[in-house]
């Protein structure tokens, strides 16, 4: 398309008609300039109405205003070619407007995205472990996770490693040297949750404060132990990348496995999957092969009761429903045997456990 020639047509059409530039600007509501323009071959309308009604005042057809001179014989080929290089333009310019507005909106998107991660998500859930020990007292993992919107302490029960008896325990830690309490009672299972600006216990001070623990044991004995408070996992990480296997599916049990499956199939234990199981008496055994751990549950219907142990742990995880249908979960090292003496389903566990452990 040539713009030049294009223009000198359109000047020459207005005067054919007898304009100026000013009226054929107030007949198409333009203004001078912009008629000036088209008819330097420097612009030409892109308003589909405009282009018609210019087309209707100059008596020419779209092809011959965009050719730039009237049909004829001579030329009626040049004139359709054009018009056909004219669409090709116009769609290749729509197209590129397109892809051009698609890569914006994906780019909007993902910047929204990227922003929302930073701002709202990212470093907000932070999961820290809990653990400390002495010559007489170990605490196990315990965790403490914080969130945007809740925060959650779960405090294991303290382990006597030489079967003194704990009175209470306490819980506290120390920020700008004053002392902060989280609780204080029995040696049992705590779990401390609080939303977000509720601020009773001030969880996410944990993170930066020291922790303490506080026992007391025998006749009026106190101990108090410094805790460890250490970050597990932070979500910092867009892709999360997953851990490889220790171990591949072929590789054989270990010789402890070994010796446990062949003495469990001589006990008549049923293998289903990872999963090996029998009743004896009323009691239900379970062995689950992948966790390394023996079950134990008390099948009389009148109560709840249920033993967790793992292999090589010097203690139990024991469960049972109260009088008021709570589940009670306590921890009991396998070397207090009075502990068990006083519970005929603890005294068997602890049996089969014994016998298990000294045959493999």
């Amino acid at each position: 398309m040539d713009n030049k020639k294009r223009g000198t047509f359109l000047q020459q059409l207005r005067k054919e008609k007898g304009l100026t530039q000013e009226e054929l600007g107030e007949k198409l509501h333009y203004s001078y300039k912009t008629i000036s323009n088209w008819e330097q071959g420097n612009a030409l309308p892109n308003n589909p109405e405009t282009l018609e009604k210019l087309c209707e005042i100059y008596n020419v057809s779209l092809e011959e205003l965009f050719y730039g001179e009237r049909k004829n014989k001579n030329n009626q080929n040049d004139i359709s070619k054009n018009m056909e290089d004219v669409y090709k333009n116009d769609y290749s310019k729509h197209k590129k407007t397109i892809n051009l507005s698609i890569f914006l909106g994906l780019l909007v998107l993902v910047i929204s995205m990227l922003f929302i991660y930073f701002v709202f998500i990212k470093g907000k859930i932070l999961l820290y472990v809990i653990e400390g020990e002495n010559e007489h007292f170990t605490i196990n993992k315990s965790t403490l996770l914080l969130t945007n919107e809740l925060d959650t302490l779960n405090f294991s029960k303290v382990i006597s490693k030489n079967n003194e008896h704990i009175n209470y325990i306490r819980l506290y830690y120390v920020k700008d040297s004053k002392e902060h309490l989280l609780f204080k009672g029995d040696n049992d299972v705590y779990y401390i949750e609080e939303v977000e600006g509720y601020n009773e216990y001030n969880l996410n001070n944990l993170k930066n404060s020291e922790l303490y623990i506080e026992i007391n044991y025998d006749s009026d004995t106190i101990e108090t132990i410094k805790l460890n408070v250490s970050k597990r996992f932070v979500n910092n990480k867009i892709f999360c990348h997953k851990a490889k296997k220790i171990s591949n599916d072929n590789e054989q049990i270990n010789v402890s496995d070994e010796k446990l499956i062949e003495l469990l199939s001589k006990e008549d234990f049923k293998r289903i999957d990872d999963l090996y199981e029998k009743t004896y008496k009323n009691y239900r055994i379970a062995y689950d092969q992948s966790t390394k751990s023996i079950f134990i549950f008390n099948n009389d219907k009148t109560k709840y009761e249920q033993i967790r142990y793992k292999l090589k742990d010097n203690f139990i995880i024991y469960e049972y429903l109260d009088n008021n249908k709570n589940i009670n979960s306590y921890i009991y090292s396998i070397e207090d045997e009075s502990t068990f003496n006083s519970n005929n389903f603890l005294k068997f566990c602890l049996d089969y456990i014994t016998y298990i452990t000294e045959n493999i």
